[in-house]
């Protein structure tokens, strides 16, 4: 590692995490969809381990082991678990085809390079990180808004969280402890929210198809 600049180490963590949320936008199984969530988070907790280093703010490192527990751990472990006790289809359905979603990300992710330019000039050493941070989020959108089961929808969310948080390391050097902990709680308690809900609606209609759902109100 000598001779490569923590900047440089950076950016190849904030590529990894976009190519990663890639392949959850275009993953059609839920255990695919959260194993990539997870390694995304673990790059995540390495890219606020690296930044704590970098700016010696030392609580950065209680993030990263908080994120390495919640996101790349307990989440996904109580997501999957969720679906298979209430025997929801691994399988899940989407308004796009896995092709058709990758276009479109794509089309977004070059999007969020112009956008970000308007905030972080590309002469900025921050430039590429802010990017794949605002590309996530969008990522995060589009996997939310076409994604017909709430397992599906979940993800969207947490993908997008990951990109709001990336962002704000990337040109803030991370929030106060007080305020990532109250994150954390909010995401962590909102998670284990939507997955008891998916469940009691699985078990109640035999399906966590929203526009199935939908029609029930009818």
């Amino acid at each position: 590692m000598t001779g490569i600049s923590p900047q440089l180490l950076l950016s190849f963590l904030a590529g990894g995490m976009l190519l990663l949320a890639f392949f959850i936008v275009a993953r059609m199984r839920l255990r695919s969809m959260l194993m990539m969530f997870a390694w995304q988070s673990f790059l995540l907790a390495c890219y606020a381990a690296l930044v704590a280093m970098t700016t010696n703010e030392s609580h950065l490192l209680i993030t990263a082991v908080l994120t390495v527990v919640l996101k790349t751990w307990a989440i996904p472990f109580y997501l999957q678990r969720s679906a298979e006790r209430s025997g929801a289809s691994q399988r899940l359905q989407s308004f796009l085809r896995p092709a058709s979603a990758l276009l479109i990300g794509s089309v977004m992710v070059i999007g969020a390079f112009f956008l970000t330019q308007r905030l972080v000039p590309m002469t900025d050493p921050n430039y590429i990180t802010a990017s794949v941070s605002v590309s996530m989020m969008l990522l995060g959108l589009l996997a939310l808004v076409t994604r017909k089961g709430m397992y599906g929808q979940i993800i969207g969310f947490l993908l997008m969280e990951n990109g709001i948080f990336t962002f704000g390391l990337t040109l803030t050097g991370g929030m106060p402890l007080l305020v990532e902990l109250g994150v954390f709680f909010d995401v962590t308690i909102g998670s284990v929210l939507m997955a008891a809900l998916s469940y009691r609606v699985q078990k109640e209609h035999d399906t966590v198809v929203t526009d199935r759902l939908s029609e029930l109100v009818d």
